[in-house]
């Protein structure tokens, strides 16, 4: 059996569990811009899992060293072994005695399990299955029950999920309460816990934090969620501020990008559909119609064809004076898109006009729920609905 999909329409939980159910033997292939993986199974269950290119929590060498199973020097030697020999890692750790062959099958067990919990937080991907594909005759082969796997890595992509949530920005500094209060009397520390309090030095950035840690992103988030929660850690007030204001702003205009282009993108299409190029060099004059611009915002929104977009867009907003740039960008973009719906209304009547603002509306609900506190702290719903309603 061989068949293909995407994971925007077909959950990872639910591939997991057809290979599984059905008794499988082959390889899934997964893959998304610049990230592929492939998942071997046989008889429906998971034997091996591949990463291209792998994280730091999926590398064989760095997880024994976060196990604290192999140090530094061991793994150098096993590694320059490694390179001489062209053999597997875990074959080598064997060879060399460092490691016993039920250590290294346990380890490559949880190089499988991160492999494909990691997929649980894809948004998007291509798949396809491989009928009767088997993994290279060398490796170490593993037995994971495909449905464990899929209820444990929806429990994690969950809970992550919720953490990552309640977390500060990545930009937020760290440092050690010096007044701790803790609701209870004892707090027990794990060894990733201690890892990550270590780490905290009162200049670094939560994302320093993180990526510093030895035991992975998902570890360091939960640890970091509960120093926080237990006020072992917080935010260092004298930077707070800045650091929100600065996070907020890095968020806030990709967002107006991404909300006005969607938004014009619609009127463009149409004015295509109905108008053919006539409606195409009159979408394009949208810019000349909105008046002092000196920046050139509105002609980087309506020519938004390709991925520099978002970053030529922050460039030139950049030229705005700070204090006003907010407020100009929002005016300028509400400004064009009122202007792309009175040239529909204008060429195509009040009727074409409304479909477009409903078309719009259904689009983007989505887009601005999963910003809404930003979105309504900085007034962009507001500017955007006014865009809407302007005659």
């Amino acid at each position: 059996m061989s068949f293909a999909g995407n994971l925007k329409t077909v959950s990872f939980g639910d591939v997991l569990q057809l290979l599984s159910t059905g008794r499988k033997t082959g390889a899934l292939v997964l893959s998304r811009p610049q990230r592929g993986k492939k998942i071997f199974f046989r008889n429906g269950d998971i034997i091996a899992a591949l990463s291209d290119p792998p994280t730091d929590e999926e590398r064989l060498g760095q997880l024994l060293l976060r196990r604290g199973q192999l140090n530094a020097a061991d793994l150098e030697r096993a590694l320059k072994r490694q390179k001489s020999t062209n053999r597997k890692l875990g074959h080598v750790l064997v060879d060399l005695g460092i490691l016993s062959r039920d250590a290294v099958t346990g380890a490559l067990r949880m190089q499988v399990e991160e492999v494909v919990y990691g997929v649980f937080g894809w948004p998007d991907g291509e798949f396809r299955f491989v009928d009767g594909e088997s993994p290279d005759a060398s490796q170490i082969l593993v037995d994971l029950n495909a449905l464990n796997a899929m209820m444990e890595g929806a429990r994690r992509f969950d809970e992550y999920a919720e953490i990552a949530h309640s977390l500060p920005s990545e930009e937020t500094v760290l440092r050690m309460s010096p007044s701790p209060y803790m609701k209870e009397p004892e707090i027990i520390l794990s060894a990733e816990d201690v890892d990550i309090l270590s780490a905290i030095d009162g200049s670094r950035t939560l994302g320093e934090v993180v990526a510093s840690g030895s035991y992975g992103e998902f570890a360091a988030s939960r640890s970091l969620f509960k120093l926080l929660s237990s006020h072992l850690v917080e935010p260092c007030p004298e930077v707070a501020g800045r650091t929100r204001r600065l996070a907020e702003e890095e968020e806030i205009y990709p967002l107006i990008y991404k909300l006005y282009v969607h938004a014009l993108r619609a009127v463009q299409k149409v004015l295509v559909d109905q108008l053919g190029d006539c409606g195409q060099r009159a979408f394009f004059r949208l810019p000349e119609m909105c008046g002092d611009d000196p920046a050139h915002v509105t002609a980087c929104l309506v020519d938004a064809q390709d991925a520099n977009g978002p970053t030529t867009f922050r460039e030139r907003i950049g030229r705005i004076s700070s204090p006003v740039r907010l407020h100009r960008v929002l005016s300028t973009a509400g400004h064009l898109l009122g202007e792309g719906l009175r040239l529909v209304e204008d060429m195509l009547g009040p009727r074409w006009r409304a479909a477009v603002v409903n078309e719009m509306n259904k689009e983007l609900s989505l887009l601005m729920a999963q910003k809404r506190d930003l979105a309504d702290r900085y007034d962009v719903q507001t500017e955007f609905s006014a865009a809407l309603k302007e005659n």
